[in-house]
């Protein structure tokens, strides 16, 4: 496993590769010594093929231009590459910054409540999908009474709004996403599975949030000057592209299935962002607001 130094290097190489502008050896390696890392040539090509191997970022070298660019067609997950780094190193640098300094903690805040709900289930599912075993567990889901058991191949991990869910399909087909803090008494079965068995959805790749049902439209929103310096540095989705820019608007344009959490992510931007397209989701946005201003009368 990568140390939290390798994991440092693995974050600065990749964050100047996707920058604008130079993405030379030299220009990385400077951008590394500017965060005081020295990186040798070699060093950064254990790197890159370290990268490859252990999370399936092709990183390759244009000896024409020498330059370095992220392939991302031969890139298996960009988007859970950058989260598994921001994680590993918020996470590192808090236990450095803290293990010594226990008053410290006092000055650092954590959004949401009771985050280590499901956190022994996200270790007991990550064992599986290694092992490539069923697991079975009780689920209680708050849009039905009582408590059922299922038995499902882990197909894949998603972290959504400070939670981790798990995908699964079951023997007879059936497909579900599972909130790890509601799954109880988990298992990992003697039962293996295999690669062919491993089923993800096509529309995972354009939703935001977990219902991956329709089919990916594009959607056109229009943010106010300070809402577009926002969505610019965190997106609202991996497929988010500016369409146009004005001195005060922006037009950013996205691939997505509209679910609900689609809609209630566009609803908690507020007057801030305009629904540009499609008609039916403009519809959908003006609907719930207005509803919303009827609640208040």
């Amino acid at each position: 496993m990568a140390t939290y130094s390798a994991l440092r290097r693995f974050y600065l190489i990749i964050e100047k590769i996707k920058q604008r502008g130079d993405s030379s050896f030299k220009a990385i390696a400077d951008h590394l010594k500017d965060n005081d890392v020295q990186i040798s040539k070699r060093t950064m090509q254990r790197d890159i093929n370290q990268i490859r191997n252990d999370f399936g970022v092709e990183i390759a070298y244009d000896r024409d231009s020498d330059q370095y660019f992220i392939n991302e067609d031969m890139s298996a997950n960009l988007s859970g590459f950058y989260q598994f780094l921001e994680l590993s190193l918020t996470a590192e640098i808090l236990r450095e910054e803290l293990k010594d300094k226990r008053e410290l903690i006092k000055y650092v805040h954590f959004d949401g409540i009771d985050l280590l709900a499901g956190q022994s289930n996200l270790k007991l599912v990550l064992q599986a999908i290694s092992l490539k075993r069923w697991i079975s567990f009780s689920y209680e889901k708050y849009t039905e009474e009582g408590i059922k058991e299922h038995s499902i191949i882990p197909c894949l991990l998603k972290r959504y709004q400070n939670r981790w869910y798990v995908f699964g399909r079951s023997k007879n087909g059936y497909t579900a996403t599972f909130g790890l803090d509601r799954v109880k008494e988990l298992e990992i079965l003697t039962e293996n599975f295999t690669e062919d068995e491993v089923e993800i959805p096509e529309g995972f790749n354009s939703i935001v949030g977990l219902n991956y049902s329709g089919q990916p439209i594009h959607v056109l929103l229009e943010a106010d000057s300070l809402q577009a310096k926002y969505l610019k540095s965190l997106p609202l989705h991996h497929s988010q592209q500016t369409k146009s820019e004005e001195k005060d608007s922006t037009v950013f344009e996205y691939h997505l299935i509209a679910n609900f959490e689609l809609t209630q992510a566009i609803l908690r931007l507020g007057d801030q962002v305009k629904v540009l397209g499609p008609q039916s989701l403009q519809t959908e946005i003006k609907d719930a607001l207005q509803r919303a201003i009827d609640r208040y009368k």
